[in-house]
């Protein structure tokens, strides 16, 4: 298949706890972020106004890095923070700027809303008036650009899918699987050694289209499977196997779905992580290589090479197709991208940062 160089020079980050807060896909603007939120003993301060709310978390985390927070950036720009969950002190700090809006479950009880906006000036913001309509206008605009793209996007690339699915080998497949779960699962989970408990399935998002191209966040240790699979119909089955597997003998499985793939119909799985055992499975596509060191599965070999055969032009035009888009996709999200960082720079003049600060300490306080 045609090397997309363009693609391979931001599509590896390596991080520890840290995903992104959601995902734009072919149906809209994907989001799990709201389980953990809804997560027991929690409490979550939800940060309301337009600028301010990504360098706050930051601020935040950088005070507090001793806690080792988990971290969620920006879908869009993967260079903002628009999460942080601290598990040691059961505390959530979030933006609830479209297009995730987030709300606390009990007022007062499970969470807060901070409005960061209450440090405006907004009697110097009426002088920006008509320079921030236009670009609230050319927001919008780049916006329904990239929803386009994406689901004509997601058209050819399931097309691919549900091509290549009908021609696994599953009976092959099914073997390596049965091999795999021998040599890296154990029968039953440490924290759950009795034969009833059977682990949760999280879902999170290790990889999202941004502006930077299809983004992929890999753990920095642990056991490491790359899952090369172009056509991600193999690569599917088995992660959709590990998930069921890991859950039954006891282990928790975090779930990180294909956002380009993702609909309300059917989910179609690209990476997995079992924490307990330190053991990761990520998948990698022409349009989202991992070139990494870790141990990597052909998956072609588990394809009927003469079914291929027969759907090779159709296919090849769909990969085709499916680079045109997802570089007009890039495009149009690197504009978003821009306006909203012009869009904050207006804001931003006109924050009272003492008002920031009282909010600050107030949170690093319930943290420390």
């Amino acid at each position: 298949m045609k090397n997309v160089s363009f693609y391979r020079k931001a599509v590896i980050s390596i991080f520890t706890n840290e995903y992104f807060i959601g995902s734009m896909s072919p149906s809209g603007y994907k989001t799990n972020f709201s389980e953990c939120i809804d997560e027991p003993g929690y409490f979550t301060y939800i940060l309301k106004g337009e600028a301010s709310c990504s360098g706050f978390i930051r601020r935040i985390t950088e005070k507090l890095n001793n806690k080792n927070p988990e971290l969620y950036y920006c879908a869009v720009d993967p260079e903002s923070i628009d999460a942080a969950v601290f598990p040691d002190s059961k505390v959530i700090i979030c933006d609830s700027i479209s297009p995730h809006l987030f709300e606390p479950k009990i007022a007062g009880i499970t969470g807060q809303i901070v409005n960061l906006s209450e440090s405006w000036d907004t009697e110097k913001l009426k002088a920006a008036r008509e320079e921030l309509s236009m670009l609230h206008s050319a927001l919008t605009s780049g916006s329904e650009r990239a929803e386009r793209c994406i689901k004509a996007l997601s058209t050819v690339l399931y097309d691919n899918f549900d091509l290549a699915k009908r021609t696994v080998l599953l009976e092959k497949l099914d073997a390596f699987f049965g091999r795999l779960t021998k040599k890296v699962l154990p029968k039953r989970s440490a924290n759950h050694p009795d034969d009833v408990t059977r682990g949760k399935v999280i879902y999170r998002y290790s990889s999202a289209l941004t502006a930077d191209g299809i983004k992929t966040l890999l753990p920095k240790g642990g056991t490491v499977y790359i899952l090369a699979d172009d056509y991600s119909a193999g690569a599917n089955h088995l992660l959709s196997r590990l998930v069921a597997e890991a859950s039954s003998r006891g282990f928790d499985v975090i779930v990180s779905k294909n956002p380009l793939l993702e609909n309300d119909y059917f989910d179609v799985y690209s990476h997995i992580a079992i924490p307990e055992l330190n053991l990761y499975f990520y998948s990698s596509t022409y349009l989202a290589p991992l070139d990494t060191n870790n141990r990597a599965v052909n998956f072609m070999r588990f394809y009927s090479k003469g079914l291929l055969a027969a759907k090779r032009q159709r296919m090849r035009f769909n990969n085709e197709a499916a680079e045109s888009l997802l570089s007009e996709a890039v495009t149009a999200l690197c504009s978003v991208r821009e306006i909203k960082r012009k869009t904050e720079q207006y804001y931003e003049k006109v924050i009272d940062e003492n008002v920031i600060k009282e909010v600050e300490e107030k949170i690093l306080k319930k943290l420390q």
